[in-house]
């Protein structure tokens, strides 16, 4: 692909192309269109992949696994957030959704060390009080 001369504005437009992708993905999956929301949060992450909003870009793939029951692949791509970005915010939410998942699955040892980690890892956040309560109804 050609350079883009920043001079010219093009980064300002390649932001703004990358959140009318993303924004018109979200707006896809609030509706129920499963199928065009996965393809346009791909194409955002094949476009954007270092993006601010590719966390959660691949929160919601892996929420749209959840939603075609598709649960060992849904685990999966919970399981990557963290490992492709470590800072991001989206990683405590991702990591409760693999605990939830593997209790679903009735991995219970595996679970309660996900949520030890987000208890240990996140403390004080909403979703290490969340991760508290399900590790009390496990044990």
């Amino acid at each position: 692909p050609g350079a883009v001369n920043p001079d010219e504005g093009g980064e300002q437009a390649l932001a703004g192309d990358a959140e009318e992708i993303y924004n018109a993905a979200v707006a896809q999956f609030n509706r129920g269109s499963l199928a065009t929301a996965r393809a346009a949060f791909q194409s955002f992450l094949q476009a954007y992949p270092g993006h601010a909003l590719a966390p959660d870009a691949h929160f919601y793939l892996a929420d749209i696994l959840v939603q075609e029951n598709r649960i060992d692949e849904a685990l999966g791509a919970f399981q990557e957030i963290p490992q492709l970005f470590p800072t991001a915010s989206k990683v405590p939410d991702a990591l409760y959704r693999v605990a939830l998942l593997l209790i679903e699955l009735e991995q219970m040892d595996e679970a309660a060390t996900t949520l030890e980690r987000i208890v240990n890892t996140y403390p004080g956040t909403g979703v290490a009080m969340l991760a508290e309560e399900r590790l009390r109804e496990i044990r």
